[in-house]
């Protein structure tokens, strides 16, 4: 069971680190199209992008910590798994 959950957040951390290069093509598509917003009279176009930029940076920044948090529970579920392994390889011997 421990394998299958591991194996499950294994895939999760690879959707998001695919969603996660995704949002820095997109990102980086928004600040080639405008790379600096002039005055030209389509202020509120130039916000709504800058807006989404922003956005877009707040959910990759969301996606790094969920990223963490799911490592750092690999790291917990295969040292519950090393400990569990080390307990039946010491029973064995008994």
């Amino acid at each position: 069971m421990n394998r299958f959950y591991e194996l499950v957040l294994i895939d999760r951390i690879k959707k998001l680190e695919e969603k996660n290069k995704r949002l820095k093509i997109e990102i980086k598509e928004h600040k080639k199209q405008n790379p600096v917003f002039v005055d030209n009279g389509n202020h509120e176009e130039c916000m709504k992008l800058w807006n989404r930029i922003e956005e877009l940076e707040e959910e990759n920044e969301n996606l790094k910590f969920q990223h963490e948090k799911m490592a750092e529970k690999i790291r917990e579920l295969r040292k519950f798994k090393n400990e569990a392994v080390k307990r039946v390889v010491s029973a064995e011997k008994n």
